[in-house]
């Protein structure tokens, strides 16, 4: 194992007055690749040399394909998403009833097995999905892009986090959409009115 323990940007032994309070780092190449980097969580070099298999074993993993099948979409929107939607600030109202609508069709799915033909199928079970609103009438076209496109960014911080090699979403087309409607000042110049 290639850990060792550093203090002002140098290398040091167990004799350095220091070592106790010194950072532990690694140094490993690994097909050309180079992995020099702190492990300020590790206390002892087994933790430290633990943390180093980890790191290594994601990068194996990510460098042959090898997924990570326990992830479920479920554990990874709590784990990841939500704490992003809480970051970023977005439409947390509207994130939650698309959370559930994705969920409602990929139960408890590993990221791993979710194909683009899978997006596909929840897009088309979406389109005759009832709208609780408008009771004979389905959703329109630019909600399911929204919720869809909800599922595409929760697919991309997947990729960002090395679960998955690419996003399935990138092979489905977004619906068309119709128009906006442009809107008009009417006489009495204190109600808009809408036309098509």
């Amino acid at each position: 194992m290639s850990v060792f323990k550093r203090f002002n940007s140098k290398r040091i032994t167990s004799s350095h007055p220091a070592y106790a309070k010194a950072r532990w780092w690694m140094y490993k190449r690994l097909n050309g690749k180079v992995f020099h980097q702190a492990i300020p969580e590790a206390v002892t070099k087994q933790e430290a040399e633990l943390a180093e298999r980890q790191i290594i074993k994601t990068t194996f993993n990510h460098n042959y394909g090898v997924a990570d099948s326990t992830t479920t979409l479920a554990s990874f929107i709590e784990a990841k998403y939500r704490p992003y939607v809480e970051q970023n600030n977005v439409n947390k109202g509207a994130k939650n009833l698309y959370i559930r609508l994705l969920l409602g069709h990929f139960k408890k799915r590993p990221l791993a097995s979710i194909s683009p033909q899978d997006c596909r199928d929840c897009r088309s079970k979406l389109q005759t999905r009832q709208n609780k609103r408008k009771k004979e009438s389905e959703l329109s076209p630019s909600s399911i892009n929204r919720i869809m496109s909800t599922l595409s960014k929760i697919l991309s911080l997947a990729c960002e986090e090395g679960i998955l090699d690419r996003n399935p979403m990138q092979y489905v087309k977004a619906l068309p959409e119709p128009p906006p409607r442009r809107r008009l000042l009417n006489e009495n110049k204190s109600k808009i009115c809408g036309t098509n």
